[in-house]
Parts: structure tokens; sequence; C-alpha cells
């Protein structure tokens, strides 16, 4: 039975499990270790397996929350009152659990229903909302406008900003400018962490980053001074994660995100060309 909002806080649906087994994560690390250490291939094919070892590696961390609209698929005309498919229904007030901020893409769906601000103060597209809920085993549950009657958004920001500094997600090294902490429900999210975000450029002894979060449970980072080649790859796995649907990961942004020492410094969007 379709029910209808009260104003309360809303659900949709959360990430399955990965579609990439621990083995096959295992097996893409083993050949890009193996690529990285120079076992090059005789036939001249280094670049192409370098890229096709990168995706399978980063592809691999990908979960599938079904919650998102692929890139350049319009989602179907609503109502001014009607709930979107994401919003299913009114969760049971006062149900404690651990808030996070979740990001999610501008034109999300339920942001009329949902308490939601807008991505470093920028309320444009392609910047990414932020919006506010917690994961069951099913579903994601965000606080909705009326529940900022009973808690002040302060109290809901300073709960779910604690959460997420706590949220253990570690940045792993693809090369030598080239970072990933792919794979957890909130990995993404840490990209609103300034520690996170310092540490990710301590570790590539960087002066600035890049960093990006193309689709929900993903987030790169790269040298903003790497060489040219390193850059383009990083743009191709990129372009590749945002535009590659097959997991189901929800669509946050094609921008890429420029830090230093974990403050914002710009923004840059990476089109869809090769």
């Amino acid at each position: 039975m379709k029910e209808r909002p009260n104003g309360r806080s809303f659900l949709s649906r959360r990430s399955q499990p990965s579609a990439c087994s621990r083995s096959d994560r295992v097996v893409c690390v083993t050949l890009l270790t193996t690529v990285v250490r120079g076992r090059r291939p005789a036939d001249g094919t280094f670049a192409l397996t370098f890229f096709a070892t990168v995706l399978c590696l980063l592809s691999a961390c990908q979960s599938k929350p079904p919650d998102g609209q692929p890139p350049g698929k319009e989602p179907p005309a609503k109502g001014v009152n009607e709930l979107p498919r994401d919003v299913l229904r009114a969760i049971v007030p006062d149900a404690k659990h651990e808030i996070y901020p979740i990001l999610k893409a501008w034109d999300w769906p339920a942001k009329a229903f949902s308490v939601h601000e807008a991505f470093a103060g920028t309320d444009k597209p392609p910047v990414p909302l932020v919006a506010y809920g917690y994961e069951t085993e099913d579903h994601y549950i965000f606080v909705g406008k009326a529940d900022l009657a009973a808690r002040p958004l302060a109290e809901i920001k300073l709960e779910a900003f604690a959460n997420l500094e706590k949220y253990p997600v570690t940045w792993k090294r693809i090369n030598n400018y080239v970072l990933t902490a792919s794979g957890e429900e909130f990995s993404a999210e840490k990209i609103l962490s300034k520690e996170f975000l310092v540490e990710a450029q301590r570790t590539l002894n960087a002066k600035q980053i890049l960093v990006g979060v193309p689709r929900r449970t993903v987030i790169y980072a790269v040298d903003a001074a790497a060489p040219q080649v390193d850059m383009e790859m990083f743009y191709r796995v990129f372009r590749h994660t945002y535009a590659d649907d097959s997991f189901g990961n929800a669509v946050i942004t094609n921008l890429l995100f420029e830090y230093r020492d974990g403050v914002l410094v710009g923004a840059r969007e990476v089109d869809g060309k090769s």
C-alpha cells in the first residue's frame, strides 16, 4: 500500500551488497600491484592494462543503492504534492539512530520534503545537496522538514558531523598521485571532513588536491600538480564512474573540488569527453 507523507522523516532504498566480492577486489589489487611494480606487457599495452586495472579496482569498491537518477535521464514529471519514488513512507517518531550528512544530486526529487543545505553554500547545479539521515538494513531514512519543529537543525548537524568524523574510512593509494577511499556507505560524505582531506593532501605530499565524489560510496583524490599523463588517467576514471550506472550507485556530481589544507579553493566541472 502506498502511504502518503506526513511531513516527518522519509526513507529511500539503501545500498545492496557490492556487486564485486572480496575475492574480486583482491584480484583487482593484485593486478594493479603487478602493473605498478613494473611487470609491463611486452606488447606495449601498458597504458591500456593500467587503465583497465584501475577501473577494475575502483569499480569493485562501489555498492548498489538504487535511489539515484542516471546522468542525462530526466525523472518523470510529478505533481506538486506527489511523493517521489525514493520517499516511500514516514517513520516512527523518536527512533534512535546515528544521523549522518548524506550527499545528494542537486535535482534530488525528495529535496522538497527533506531537510537539506547547499554544498559549500552554493545552491545551483551541478553542486550537490547535503541532506541528513541514517541507514537501516534496507533503506536510508532522511530527516523531514517537519522534524525541525522537534529538533533544531544546528543540533542535527552537530550530531551528524560528529558521527562522520568517527566513521571509519581509509585512503588507499592507487599510485604516487591518486588515492581512493571508496566502498563504504558514507565514503563520499568524507569530503565534508576537513581532517580527512588534509590527510589526503599529506599522504600525496601535495600543495593542493582535487577531490571527486561522482556517485554514492565513491571518493577519489588526486594531486592537483600531478603530471599530465596521470591527470588524464584520473579524469578518465572519474568520467567513467560518473557515467557508469551498472552498479546502481546514485549520482552525486560531476564536479571536482579543489582543496588546500582542507579549505575549498575552487571547483571544475568535468565534461563527458574522453
